[in-house]
């Protein structure tokens, strides 16, 4: 190997590592159940805060679920304000996009997950909090209902 291919090549790797080296830690991603968006009741528009710790990361984040006509959609905002990924789940199945890309600390079919397991907070008066303890997955969230625009 020529030594102008070794300098590259060494060069290559140098400048992966850093880019890689200063990623937060991320959440693994935890097995949830998925059910269909049709099964909750009605339309609705709803805002959330979600704050999870583990596995050494964290994050809050600002959540916007909207459910109209069997198609579920989910867009998530970073501390500022920025767009972090989107979810998707229609008839047609699930669809996501990473808007952050490795900057996402956390999967989103976690957090679809949590949302799921607390069916939305539905009925849940606003300013209420649930904790969510996922010792399989080993993370724990909170999610507050921030506002509720049903019907």
């Amino acid at each position: 190997m020529s030594r102008g291919r070794r300098s590259t090549l060494a060069f290559a790797a140098v400048w992966l590592l850093a880019c890689t080296a200063g990623l937060p830690p991320r959440i693994a991603s935890c097995p949830n159940p998925t059910s269909g968006a049709g099964e909750f009741a009605g339309d609705f528009t709803r805002r959330y805060s979600y704050a999870v710790t583990g596995q050494g990361a964290a994050a809050t984040l600002e959540v916007v679920v909207e459910n109209r006509g069997g198609r579920l959609a989910l867009v998530a905002f970073n501390e500022f304000g920025v767009k972090a990924f989107s979810v998707v789940r229609d008839e047609s199945g699930l669809s996501t996009q990473l808007h952050l890309g490795p900057l996402v600390v956390v999967p989103p079919g976690n957090i679809l997950g949590d949302l799921e397991r607390v069916a939305f907070l539905e009925g849940v008066p606003i300013g209420n909090a649930v904790e969510i303890d996922q010792r399989v997955c080993h993370y724990r969230s909170r999610l507050e209902l921030l506002s509720d625009s049903s019907g």
